[in-house]
C-alpha cells in the first residue's frame, strides 16, 4: 500500500561471513529491518545488508508514489550466489489535501465578506489523483464569488466546488436579514485509477 512499510518476502539460509545485497532500490525508498534504516538517493540506490536482519526487512516505497517495482536481492557466500527478484505491488491510495482557513470573517449586511483561505496544498501532485475544494453550509440567498466565477446558493446548506478559483479573492455576500453563519471548507482527494478516497 503507498505509503505504508511492507515486509519483504524474502529469507535465506546464510552461512557465516556470506553477504546479503539488495539492488535497484527506487529513490526516495526506505529499508528497514527494525534496527538499521536505509533511504535511496540518486547514485546510491544498493544496499548492503550483510549485518541485517533478513527476515524482519520492510521497505516503504517513494512519498506518494504507486508504482510497481522490483527488487534484486543476492546472497553471496564465497563462490556460490543466490539470487532472487521480488516485485513489490505498490497499490495507490489517496493523499489527505492540505487547508487552512483564516479566523472569523466579519463585514456588515449587505456587503461582500472577504473569506481568508491561508493555504490549500494538494499532497499528490504526480497526476493520479482527482482533487475537490468545497465551501459548504452556505445559507440560501447567499452569493460566493472570486470576481470570475460566481455561485448563489438557493437552498441552506448549499455548497460549491472552488478548486479552479482564485483563492485570495473569494468573498461572500450574505442576503439580507441573514444572521451569523458558520461555513466549512471540505478538501477532497480521490485516486483515478482504484477510487481510493479521501
Amino acid at each position: 500500500i503507498e505509503d505504508r512499510w511492507l515486509e519483504l518476502d524474502f529469507t535465506a539460509s546464510m552461512a557465516d561471513g556470506s553477504e546479503t545485497k539488495i539492488d535497484n532500490i527506487p529513490v526516495g525508498a526506505s529499508i528497514s529491518d527494525g534496527f538499521h534504516i536505509f533511504t535511496a538517493t540518486e547514485g546510491a540506490t544498493s544496499l548492503n545488508a550483510t549485518d541485517w536482519n533478513i527476515s524482519d526487512l520492510k521497505i516503504l516505497p517513494p512519498l506518494n508514489s504507486d508504482t510497481d517495482f522490483d527488487l534484486s536481492i543476492s546472497v553471496i557466500d564465497g563462490e556460490r550466489i543466490v539470487a532472487r527478484d521480488v516485485h513489490i505491488d505498490v497499490s495507490a491510495v489517496a493523499d489527505r489535501d492540505n487547508i487552512e482557513v483564516g479566523g472569523n470573517a466579519h463585514g456588515e449586511v449587505g456587503d461582500a465578506i472577504h473569506l481568508t483561505i491561508n493555504n490549500y496544498s494538494q499532497s499528490d501532485t504526480d497526476g493520479s489523483e482527482a482533487h475537490n475544494l468545497y465551501v459548504c453550509n452556505i445559507p440560501s440567498g447567499a452569493v460566493l464569488t472570486d470576481g470570475v466565477h460566481t455561485f448563489s446558493s438557493s437552498e441552506d446548506g448549499g455548497y460549491v466546488d472552488i478548486s479552479s478559483w482564485n483563492m485570495a479573492n473569494i468573498s461572500i455576500t450574505p442576503e439580507i436579514g441573514e444572521e451569523d453563519f458558520a461555513l466549512r471548507f471540505v478538501a477532497t482527494s480521490e485516486e483515478i485509477s482504484n477510487g481510493s478516497f479521501t
